[in-house]
């Protein structure tokens, strides 16, 4: 009897998982543009006494739906990063949390429970005829240059919260990372 009570309540456990899964994608699925978004991953942040579960993805209009790069571009491009989370009522929201001109996602330098640390970069158009422009283009991808800046994501009362890192706030005292390619 134990044993098909046990395989009840596994059953019971993975329907409602299913459920969950389903409701998520559905929310999902209903966010205007949502089909041009990135993925980074999925954190847990200490919001006063409760550990939420929240999905950061980004935009950028730079690229296509697969991550490849556009066929025509608009400049300045259009960046936006994005929270997912679940409210202290159970149902899901979500936020733009930074959103700019000129800017790219490189990747998240540092997570746990207080916050994360994400690093972006300033995109700027550069004319390779030009040798002085092709150098600074080139120093940008080898991580030579200051074009990067930080964002420190947290929660405060259920809404997240976004402030410009300081130099101060490095991570292991390294310096920024060249920007990755997305995913």
């Amino acid at each position: 009897m134990k044993n098909v009570a046990l395989a009840l309540l596994l059953s019971v456990t993975q329907v409602a998982a299913v459920h969950a899964e389903d409701d998520y994608r559905n929310y999902l699925h209903k966010i205007s543009g949502f089909a041009n978004w990135f993925r980074v991953g999925t954190y847990q942040l200490q919001d006063g006494k409760t550990i939420r579960e929240v999905d950061l993805y980004y935009s950028d209009s730079d690229l296509s739906p697969t991550g490849s790069d556009v066929l025509v571009k608009v400049i300045p491009n259009s960046f936006g990063l994005y929270c997912v989370w679940k409210t202290n009522e159970g149902n899901w929201t979500h936020k733009e949390v930074a959103g700019r001109a000129r800017v790219g996602f490189s990747k998240i330098l540092s997570a746990d429970a207080s916050g994360l640390i994400v690093q972006l970069y300033v995109k700027r158009v550069y004319r390779a005829e030009i040798p002085a422009e092709r150098d600074r283009w080139r120093a940008i991808l080898k991580g030579e240059t200051d074009d990067y800046f930080r964002l420190r994501l947290s929660f405060v009362g259920g809404q997240p919260l976004t402030e410009e890192s300081t130099a101060e706030q490095a991570v292991d005292g390294k310096p920024p990372e060249p920007p990755q390619p997305p995913r």
